[in-house]
This record gives structure tokens, sequence and C-alpha cells, in this order.
């Protein structure tokens, strides 16, 4: 676990592109060595892993285009009982953990390049800069344009 840790300081110091991804995958996995360590045995369900591998698969493919309806085909369930499920164990649909992935990584950008607007857009996993400005203004209270400048 100290491994673990130790590169758990590492990249949070260094904040390369993606290291909240990498981090919250390292954060997992101290979990699993903790929960080991407690002997708790539990043992995930069949659903919890599926469930899990799909949360991981977006961790990992958020920037690509994902559709509810594949992830469902992933997870083994239909759609209306994926987005349910989804909701009931991790606190949000599907689309919305999708798009806060996409807002926190697309602020990385702005924060820590240089990247025309349009670019960060189409790094993020955007359909095009009107929609990616339009969701960031939404969530974030500030066009991508301000967010960076009262970030510097």
């Amino acid at each position: 676990m100290l491994q673990i840790m130790l590169r758990m300081k590492e990249e949070f110091s260094r904040k390369r592109d993606g290291y909240t991804e990498l981090m919250n995958l390292q954060m997992s996995e101290i979990i699993v060595h903790l929960l080991r360590l407690l002997g708790t045995g539990h043992t995930p369900s069949p659903s919890e892993d599926q469930m899990q591998y799909v949360l991981n698969y977006m961790d990992e493919h958020y920037r690509h285009k994902l559709s509810v309806q594949s992830l469902a085909e992933m997870s083994g369930y239909s759609y209306d009982r994926f987005r349910h499920l989804f909701k009931e164990r991790f606190g949000h649909s599907p689309n919305r953990y999708l798009l806060s992935k996409r807002i926190n990584y697309a602020k990385s950008l702005l924060l820590h390049t240089q990247m025309q607007i349009a670019e960060v857009s189409a790094a993020a996993g955007f359909v095009n800069d009107a929609q990616f400005c339009n969701m960031f203004k939404r969530e974030v209270g500030l066009s991508p344009r301000t967010f960076r400048m009262k970030s510097k």
C-alpha cells in the first residue's frame, strides 16, 4: 500500500493529463487492500462486478463517444435496468457521470495547457464547441474562456 500511496503522491505533484483518473484507480486499489486486511468477507455479487467493470470502462474511455445503450449491453442489462442500477450504485445517471468526467478533464486542459477552446472541446469528448461551451457554463457557472482567465 505504501508503494501505491507514493505513486499517488508523485502523480498528484506532477498533475499530468488524466491524473485524477489514475488517482481514483489507485485509491480503489488501496480500498481493496484495506478490505482484505480487515477481512470483511464481502464478496461482490456478479452485478456489482459488471457495474464496476462498466464504470472502469467509462473512466478509461469517457473522451470517446459512449452511448448508454452500448454500456447497458456491456453490463448485460437492459437499457432501463442499467440506468437504474448505475444511479443506485454510483449516485448519478451514466450520462451525468460522463458529463462530469468530461467537464473535469476540460477544466484540467484549460488550466494546464494553452489549447484553444475548440481543441479542448474535442479532446474532452464533446460533439462540438457550442455544445461544450453551453454545458461547461451550465455546470461550472463560467464560460471556458472566463474560467481560464479567472484561474490564472
